[in-house]
């Protein structure tokens, strides 16, 4: 596939990527995240593919993000 770019309506200040995922962190402390979402990788709740960046409802600010092959791992704060 080819890349595409990606808009968000606030500043990025952390982005990680998995094998097939990837999620950025916006200055607001959201999370974002986008690509294949089987076993539930994205984080968002969905076990779809997200071909454009879909918001993860944590209920809190989140400050650092780690992806691997398979998984998102999210750091909050309250």
């Amino acid at each position: 596939a080819e890349p595409l770019p990606v808009e968000l309506k606030d500043r990025a200040v952390a982005i990680a990527a998995g094998c097939d995922h990837s999620v950025v962190i916006t200055e607001k402390g959201e999370a974002f995240s986008w690509g294949f979402g089987q076993h539930g990788a994205t984080g968002t709740g969905r076990l779809a593919t997200e071909p454009t960046p879909r918001r993860v409802d944590l209920k809190e600010t989140v400050e650092h993000v780690w992806c691997g092959t398979d998984f998102s791992l999210f750091m909050t704060s309250k």
